[in-house]
């Protein structure tokens, strides 16, 4: 399996640095011209499947990479955001935003209180995702339209790299490959 993992284009949120979780938001210009881009990118790559998240920021990056391939996108609600409950909308000021993606069970009190998604919880469901295609896409080249907190669970899941997790995230509109637990 080559798993084609994007990031969805920036969203007014990304521009104006909050925190976006499962909240709705639309593309910015530039978002738009990063879906553009990408769909350049991947225009001589064989793709077998596209799964993006239900959030219409990943629905359009699926749509556009699809035009002229024709293929069925699939949504998968394992690769949906991280969910930040009460802190979605907000600017991370005056939040210990990072404590949020340390490995520590210690947390899990903190992330209950402000309703945020537990670290483990969410890694779990992309764990289940990820293991799902490596079992159903053998030998297929699978494109991923997700996600920032999402590219972060996908690099852990291949790479076990826990140092700084938030430095794992992918930038809008990147692209990164694995295959077979190697990032290309």
């Amino acid at each position: 399996m080559k798993l084609y993992v994007i990031r969805h284009g920036e969203t007014v949120y990304n521009l104006q640095k909050k925190i976006q979780g499962q909240i709705e938001n639309s593309l910015t210009e530039k978002g738009i011209a990063q879906s553009h881009n990408v769909k350049k990118v991947l225009k001589d790559v064989k793709i077998d499947e596209i799964i993006c998240s239900p959030l219409e920021r990943t629905k359009y990056l699926a749509e556009v990479i699809n035009e002229g391939r024709n293929l069925q996108i699939k949504v998968d609600s394992r690769i949906t955001e991280r969910s930040y409950g009460e802190l979605e909308g907000k600017k991370p000021t005056g939040l210990n935003f990072e404590s949020f993606w340390k490995l520590s069970s210690d947390l899990d009190k903190e992330c209950k209180k402000n309703h945020v998604e537990t670290l483990h919880d969410f890694f779990n469901r992309v764990q289940d995702f990820l293991e799902e295609c490596e079992k159903n896409y053998k030998d297929k080249n699978i494109c991923v339209v997700t996600h920032s907190g999402i590219s972060i669970a996908i690099e852990y899941y291949f790479n076990k790299n826990s140092e700084d997790l938030l430095k794992l995230r992918m930038d809008n509109g990147e692209i990164k490959v694995y295959e077979r637990g190697k990032n290309v």
